[in-house]
């Protein structure tokens, strides 16, 4: 009885073991892109929203389904997360805006207490350098050293954003 119980045990930690190996090899040659998409550009960019003001901000963005998230007084929040880009192409033109679902969102407004206090509208396109807008491709900061791998893409809201309607 007891050597029965324990060739029961041992049975169910091989068969445990078996299905952790399969997994594992599935998840190996069928997701390995997640873990080596970045391999194949030349640059990867992280994409940031910096609140620049002395209040929290909440941002909603999106056109069929609203997102939303919070940025505290002078702090900065991971707006999209990274993507890769290749040399001749433009981060914030090529693959923000054209690429991803947060930056192809026709909408941001941003919030004060529940009131909209910022409303761009978009879609993305070039405007005039003085005209601080979240779908002006010229109002965002392209971060990257010589030589380096990884950047750094950056909108900021201004204290002049939120004025400009309060």
């Amino acid at each position: 009885m007891f050597l029965l119980k324990w060739m029961k045990i041992l049975i169910f930690i091989r068969i445990g073991q078996r299905v952790l190996l399969s997994i594992a090899l599935l998840s190996l040659f069928s997701g390995c892109e997640w873990f080596f998409d970045d391999l194949y550009y030349d640059h990867i960019y992280d994409v940031y929203i910096k609140n620049d003001s002395p209040y929290t901000l909440e941002l909603l963005y999106g056109s069929d389904e609203i997102g939303s998230f919070f940025i505290n007084p002078y702090d900065s929040s991971d707006f999209y997360g990274s993507f890769g880009v290749d040399e001749e192409e433009d981060p914030i033109r090529d693959r923000f805006f054209d690429g991803c679902d947060r930056g192809s969102s026709e909408r941001i407004q941003v919030l004060i207490n529940d009131s909209v206090v910022v409303d761009w509208i978009g879609p993305a396109r070039e405007m005039d350098p003085d005209i601080h807008h979240f779908f002006n491709y010229n109002s965002w900061e392209i971060l990257i050293e010589d030589g380096a791998r990884e950047g750094l893409l950056r909108f900021t809201i201004s204290p002049a954003d939120i004025n400009r309607t309060r």
